[in-house]
């Protein structure tokens, strides 16, 4: 008598036993994960400083900031391993179980949320994360981890400075747009940092030229070099590169008077998101001065 063959388990209780697998997992890493020795300020561990800026809305008042500066280089190993994509293994996991299946959505599958707030969490400790600039610096040169290494890198101040202006000259375009992201943060050597970043304006990628407008713009220093750099920008035959140089433009308010006429002439334009951004820089530049801040320069 032969024995009957037995079928197969069904896709969806394959997806199903995944799922309890990864629970019963993540359970355990995350038991694990939360009651290990890590760093502890106002009663809150690492972790749970991280969790809370995952969705961090650039406020400089954030007590996250005095939360990873008072942790110091005992934060530092773990935030690296994340910024790194190392310590998002299982975030990684629930990620693609959710892509692969409409059954249940499971939390916790948005690894570069995590790798993100790790490198807002360097960035918070300033020149106290400089032991994290070799790692950092590899990874920017060696790795995939491009945003979230440079946005690291830019907290650390004039010692990372070096690292992030070489990166504007890789042959690999994607390194010079994160380290152009990473420049707009900046805050050390400005003056050394704008007239690199005003070299990338004539990239032969176009993505990278459109990043060292926005850079320029968020930085919006020396004015009287920078402004008149963006308003040869903005005769481009390129619809993107027209909307960032506008856009770049508003962030000088009242210093970018001299590009009123470009912006005028934009204000009516046949492309619509170029005469919005127009119009949006035409209210700032023509703005009251007494409601702006100066400018740096």
């Amino acid at each position: 008598m032969t024995r009957p063959i037995a079928k197969p388990p069904s896709k969806k209780w394959r997806y199903i036993s995944l799922v309890s697998l990864l629970i019963i997992g993540g359970g355990v890493y995350f038991w694990l994960y939360n009651t290990s020795s890590d760093p502890v300020f106002e009663g809150k561990r690492e972790n749970a400083w991280l969790k809370s800026i995952e969705r961090w809305d650039g406020d400089p008042q954030d007590p996250a900031f005095r939360a990873f500066q008072h942790m110091g280089t005992n934060a530092l190993p773990r935030l690296l391993a994340a910024v790194g994509g190392k310590d998002v293994g299982l975030s990684r996991s629930i990620m693609k179980v959710n892509q692969a299946q409409s059954l249940v959505s499971l939390p916790g599958g948005e690894p570069w949320k995590k790798e993100m707030a790790a490198a807002w969490a360097i960035y918070f400790m300033g020149t106290n994360a400089l032991p994290a600039l070799p790692a950092l610096t590899n990874m920017l040169f060696h790795t995939n981890a491009l945003v979230s290494c440079t946005t690291a890198l830019a907290g650390i101040g004039s010692d990372a400075v070096p690292a992030l202006l070489r990166a504007t000259t890789s042959q690999d375009f994607t390194i010079r747009l994160a380290a152009l992201s990473g420049l707009s943060l900046e805050r050390a050597r400005q003056e050394q940092v704008v007239p690199v970043v005003m070299e990338r304006l004539a990239d032969s990628n176009m993505l990278v030229r459109v990043e060292a407008i926005q850079c320029l713009g968020e930085l919006h220093l020396f004015p009287q070099l920078v402004v008149p750099a963006l308003i040869t920008n903005s005769d481009s035959q390129d619809t993107l590169v027209r909307m960032a140089t506008f856009a770049a433009l508003s962030k000088f308010g009242t210093n970018a008077a001299s590009a009123l006429p470009k912006v005028l002439a934009a204000c009516k334009d046949p492309n619509q998101d170029v005469r919005e951004a127009a119009q949006y820089a035409l209210s700032q530049i023509q703005s009251d001065p007494q409601s702006r801040k100066p400018a740096n320069q």
